[in-house]
């Protein structure tokens, strides 16, 4: 088992390798190393120069690592391909745990049927969760492909709606709100969220009476990938993140439903700093140290990926 999870910069590596450091480790197997991405191994579209040469090296020495990420809204194959181009080195899908891959679990256990999938650009992220293994995935793009007046200021396009909106049916309940990544349409995002959050049963275009007790406890579940309330970009100041979007979400869940000023939507934040996800990736870790050195692994995350 994997006791020791280093999260360090490639310039640590790099200078490891000079003293001999990273070659001991190799035999140490308890030993595994955590790179987050932006401003780690990439600036923007940019390698950090370090990057390639460390990874190669824990390639070369057979050392388990994996990369943690709050970004997301693309399937982890698709993320690693464009990582792996980015720095001209082999990185494989089960090295990698973005925002919402532990969202994985879930589709596996069969625990939710239908699923809300919000944020991400085009149609990206229910593409994401189907390779989870979900099997009805709908996107607010769809439901206002067949309900236009839901968010009469929606910001799609007629080419948005014909080349990525599906039919779905809107009689069918939903079973969970999950957020994958910032909303591109903050404005129809929220409404199609709070109607639900609000209505009966999870059936748009219901509303729920309202409740006498457990007030904070939504229609139906909502779980946000990460909770970044600022993010950095090319601008000079930062931008809102995901973070703002579950306060705004908060905020009109409250008003809605008379909370008090100590009561709080009920709701599920994954992501980095919360514990949650770092235990996830520390048994994705376990499972890549496995298919490294030649054993089965076993479990959600690359039980899955096998299969693919």
């Amino acid at each position: 088992m994997l006791h020791k999870c280093i999260r360090i910069r490639p310039e640590v590596v790099r200078k490891c390798l000079r003293f001999g450091s990273i070659r001991n480790l190799s035999r140490d197997s308890s030993k595994a190393f955590v790179f987050d991405i932006d401003g780690v191994l990439l600036r923007g579209n940019k390698p950090i120069p370090q990057a390639h040469q460390a990874l190669s090296l824990l390639n070369q020495e057979k050392i388990p690592f994996i990369l943690l990420t709050n970004g997301g809204g693309v399937s982890e194959e698709a993320r690693v391909e464009f990582i792996s181009e980015k720095l001209n080195i082999d990185i494989s899908p089960l090295q990698i745990v973005q925002s919402h891959t532990p969202m994985r679990a879930w589709a596996q256990t069969g625990q939710y049927s239908r699923v809300l999938v919000v944020g991400g650009a085009q149609d990206k992220a229910r593409h994401a969760a189907i390779n989870y293994g979900y099997k009805d995935v709908v996107i607010p793009m769809d439901i206002v492909r067949q309900t236009p007046s839901i968010a009469p200021h929606h910001q799609y396009t007629e080419h948005d709606l014909k080349k990525y909106a599906q039919d779905v049916d809107l009689s069918k309940k939903f079973d969970v709100v999950l957020v994958f990544n910032d909303p591109r349409d903050m404005g129809t995002d929220i409404q199609i969220v709070s109607d639900l959050l609000n209505s009966e049963n999870g059936v748009i275009g219901t509303l729920r009476e309202p409740p006498q007790t457990a007030r904070t406890r939504p229609a139906i579940p909502i779980v946000f990938s990460n909770n970044d309330y600022l993010w950095a970009n090319d601008y000079n100041l930062p931008r809102f993140g995901q973070g703002a979007f579950r306060m705004m979400v908060e905020r009109l869940y409250a008003e809605t439903n008379v909370l008090s000023h100590s009561e709080t939507l009920q709701l599920t934040i994954l992501g980095k700093p919360f514990k949650i996800q770092y235990d996830y990736a520390h048994w994705v870790l376990i499972e890549w140290n496995k298919i490294l050195h030649g054993h089965k692994a076993h479990g959600f995350h690359a039980a899955t990926q096998q299969g693919a």
